[in-house]
């Protein structure tokens, strides 16, 4: 009978485990208690900014932000890298803190603060390039400095300016200088009057440079 199945299921119909009951009561403040930590990390992580982000032939960069923790750690990673490495330390002085540090290719800067660490923060090197002509003759080398190695054989663009712009006069592989860290490229032009530049490009530069272009000159 419909009554009597109705009595019958509601005795057949059993109470919670306690174990489950208190495994429901457990889960909210343990979410809780997670939802509270997350803020508490951030908020005792270093900040950090960088001034300038492109940096040229001097290679250097300001780097500052705040810490909530005396003792500030720089990392710096650079483009050929796989992981960061220790290059300074300096002291958080009414929780704000400064640091000045060397980029000799486009690098990953971070700071530590006992286990909390700032977001990353890309500082990137311009190729410096510079065009000249050899006295007495109508060869013009163009140089890289701190180009290598990671320009070395790559093509390095001789441009002259005309009315629809800059167009492209020749292309030439770079190679070592016998001062360390530089690289050049020779092209002869034959004309007088021209208005030139070298020019390295960010598909060249790339990873670790960015493009570069040299002053004007005068054939």
């Amino acid at each position: 009978r419909p009554g009597k199945r109705a009595s019958l299921l509601r005795r057949r119909r059993k109470p919670d485990h306690p174990l489950v009951s208190r495994r429901r009561v457990l889960v909210l403040p343990a979410t809780a208690a997670l939802a509270l930590a997350l803020p508490a990390v951030a908020a005792e992580a270093p900040t950090l900014r960088a001034n300038p982000l492109f940096v040229g032939k001097l290679g250097q960069v300001v780097l500052s932000g705040t810490s909530p923790r005396p003792s500030v750690t720089l990392e710096a990673k650079e483009c050929d890298s796989s992981f960061f490495r220790i290059v300074g330390a300096t002291r958080s002085v009414d929780g704000t803190w400064s640091f000045q540090a060397g980029v000799f290719a486009t690098t990953a800067f971070r700071a530590r603060s006992g286990r909390a660490v700032s977001r990353q923060v890309v500082v990137r090197k311009r190729a410096v390039v510079d065009l000249v002509q050899r006295a007495g003759t109508r060869i013009f080398v163009a140089n890289v400095h701190g180009g290598s190695p990671y320009l070395l054989r790559r093509r390095i663009r001789l441009e002259r300016h005309t009315d629809d712009g800059w167009v492209l006069v020749a292309q030439a592989k770079l190679r070592r200088h016998p001062i360390f860290g530089r690289v050049i490229a020779n092209f002869r032009v034959v004309r007088r009057g021209l208005v030139l530049r070298a020019v390295v490009t960010q598909a060249v530069a790339r990873p670790c440079l960015a493009a570069g272009v040299s002053p004007i000159v005068r054939s």
